[in-house]
């Protein structure tokens, strides 16, 4: 599980771009009330990572 603190945004954000940018629009999808209940989502990734070879 990743962890952040505030140390770690500048880092990430100087390594890692477009990962930043996605956790920035899921978050913004909470504060909107959008998006699916977590149990759901973790069943979509695990779908998604049996079905690639």
């Amino acid at each position: 599980m990743l962890r952040f603190n505030h140390h770690s945004i500048p880092e990430l954000m100087e390594q890692d771009t477009e990962t930043l940018a996605a956790i920035e629009e899921g978050i913004a999808q909470l504060d909107r009330g959008e998006g699916i209940p977590l149990e759901e989502l973790r069943k979509e990734l695990a779908d998604r990572g049996n079905r690639q070879p």
